[in-house]
């Protein structure tokens, strides 16, 4: 950082001084990102990583301690976690002001809510006890954040705006495994309490559940060699390249006796376990007898092999600049030596590299001596500002809207069409899963169109979803000969796109997220179909209409941001009605910034099996 080192920016296309979310650092395990992370945050460097620990941060100890407090006023140890973080008290002050409470009478459940030695927290605390029995789990702990100022009070421990933003962050983070508890609680059909949260929450943290937040700050990325595929930065620093090559004989492994097959994924595959025998010893006879035989070869091979293609991936997740962290004492080590290539060793300050193929890269060889003085690289002090949370703030929305739930603008129904015949459904069938049934049969239609589904294909379908004794499969494929005959007959022989994905963001950030039934390519642009099992009749289509027009409203603005083409029309096809209807907006449609479309798979020429 300090170096001015220039990168390439893929955004603006052009080469600027390197930032610290251009960094990554490639640890061999977990205990090696925690570690890099602390000793980087420790020299005031911003680090983000994914690792679980967000129960073991300050911020979240002061929440919980906060939280603790509220629903048991006898906790005192949450009062000494407050007043230890919120105002950095010694031990030897709360102490000795918890003793002198009790020498003079005090309630030890009312230790610092009242009298010269209140605490503007445990106060604040003390006056929402009133509320507890109706706030849920995570409204419980939002109040106390709001009401305890909580952001405020942590940022004071920064003097720089990533830090505080991840700080921040982590507070986000914890109101979401509230939500997550509750969530639990709803399927399990438990009663959700704070207490519960509390416990659960431990339990989190003992598990290595609770992930640290990644907020989309400038900050050095920290992560596993295994976790960076299929990931790219500027600069890459990889450690722990002396690591030993554990093989896998003396472990549990899958092992398989023949090629893999589809149909019969199991076959010939068996659990292979060699337990060790001898304890703590080292350097066994046995052992090494075992690692020089047929099996132990084979096994060290595949080993090093596996070793050897993690280290290329690894290697190759740098775009400018890689860095090999390396010791002094041991210029190599096992796991670089996998690569076979000792003129990735320079020895001189600046010594090219010269490839075997005689290509020549620049190198620089970096002796580093170690630095004592924390915050010897730490960024510049910052001011920052927060402003307070309103008592009542603004419902936040969710991250992902799932189209069907978008707000329907006004629309009209120029057309109803009847299109086959009505599909007699069973008392009592579920309609859900029935309709995605037909939903797979009508997908299935489209995957190779010069060959028709056949009443097996249907009868399978209807089957595997349990629903075969719901509804007639001749009935259904009818139905589905139907609608191909209509497409055929109002756009002619057009490009068919079944079940496509597509992706969009609003204009206030949400991500949309949903799948087309039916997308058709016309001359001028695109026609949405999406099919409902709703088997009510066609009085009721202009309400169903105006029930879903959110949903192809959605749909029609991300396909014309996506592909720059409009769409033509959308239509609500009833497959077990017999119907179908198109609907026209009179009002505007979700502003979108973005889209996403993906049009490939379902309209292949290679027809999947039979069986779908």
């Amino acid at each position: 950082m300090e170096s001015g080192y220039a990168v390439f920016d893929k955004d603006t296309q052009r080469i600027r001084p390197v930032a610290f979310g251009d960094l990554a650092v490639l640890c061999r395990a977990n205990d090696g990102v925690k570690k890099t992370a602390a000793g980087l945050r420790a020299f005031g460097i911003p680090t983000a990583t994914g690792q679980a620990g967000l129960l073991a941060t300050p911020e979240a100890v002061l929440a919980l301690a906060c939280l603790r407090r509220l629903n048991d006023p006898s906790d005192t140890i949450a009062t000494a976690e407050i007043v230890s973080l919120a105002d950095s008290q010694e031990p030897e002050e709360w102490v000795v002001n918890r003793l002198r409470h009790l020498e003079a009478g005090g309630d030890s459940r009312r230790w610092l809510e009242e009298g010269a030695s209140r605490h503007p927290l445990v106060a604040t605390l003390a006056g929402m006890r009133s509320r507890l029995p109706l706030l849920a789990p995570r409204e419980a702990l939002q109040a106390v954040m709001t009401e305890c100022d909580m952001p405020r009070c942590v940022l004071r421990w920064s003097q720089s705006s990533a830090v505080a933003r991840i700080r921040l962050a982590n507070l986000d983070a914890l109101v979401g495994m509230a939500d997550q508890y509750e969530e639990i609680c709803r399927i399990a059909q438990h009663a959700a309490s704070i207490s519960g949260l509390i416990l659960w929450l431990g339990e989190q943290a003992g598990a290595a559940q609770d992930h640290l937040a990644e907020p989309a700050i400038d900050a050095v990325k920290v992560l596993t060699h295994h976790g960076a595929k299929g990931l790219e930065w500027p600069v890459v620093v990889l450690l722990d390249l002396d690591a030993k090559i554990k093989d896998r004989v003396w472990s549990i492994t899958a092992a398989s006796r023949s090629a893999l097959q589809v149909t019969d994924p199991l076959k010939d595959r068996f659990i292979r376990c060699w337990p060790w025998p001898f304890g703590p010893q080292k350097n066994v006879p046995l052992a090494e007898a075992i690692a020089s035989s047929e099996v132990g070869v084979r096994y060290r091979a595949a080993a090093v092999e596996e070793e050897r293609r993690l280290l290329y991936v690894s290697m190759t997740r740098a775009r400018d600049l890689l860095v090999l962290a390396r010791s002094e004492r041991q210029l190599s080590g096992e796991w670089l030596d996998t690569l076979e290539a000792p003129w990735l060793l320079p020895t001189d300050e600046q010594s090219p590299l010269v490839l075997p193929s005689g290509q020549v890269v620049s190198a620089t060889r970096w002796v580093l001596d170690p630095i004592e003085r924390e915050g010897a690289t730490s960024t510049s002090v910052e001011t920052i500002h927060w402003f307070k949370t309103p008592a009542s703030p603004t419902p936040r929305l969710s991250l992902v809207l799932n189209p069907s739930t978008a707000l329907p603008p006004v629309c009209t129904v120029p057309e109803k069409l009847h299109i086959g015949t009505r599909v007699k459904v069973a008392s009592g069938a579920d309609m859900g899963v029935l309709g995605s049934a037909i939903h797979a049969a009508i997908a299935a239609s489209f995957t190779d169109r010069s060959m028709p589904l056949s009443l097996e294909e249907v009868e399978a379908l209807l089957a595997g979803f349990g629903v075969g004794e719901s509804v007639s499969a001749p009935a259904v494929l009818g139905q589905i000969h139907a609608l191909h005959l209509w497409i055929v007959e109002r756009w002619g022989e057009v490009p068919a796109f079944a079940e496509v994905p597509v992706e969009a963001i609003t204009e206030d950030s949400q991500i949309i997220q949903g799948r087309i039934d039916l997308l058709l390519e016309v001359a001028e642009g695109w026609i949405v179909i999406d099919h409902k099992a709703n088997p009510q009749g066609a009085d009721y289509w202009d309400a169903l209409a105006e029930e879903h027009a959110g949903q192809l409203a959605t749909y029609k603005t991300a396909i014309e941001r996506a592909t720059g083409k409009p769409v033509r029309e959308c239509w609500l096809f009833f497959p077990v009605a017999a119907g179908a209807v198109r609907i026209d907006f009179l009002a505007s449609v979700p502003t979108i910034r973005a889209g996403s479309l993906s049009l490939t798979g379902q309209n292949a020429d290679d027809r999947p099996p039979t069986s779908h």
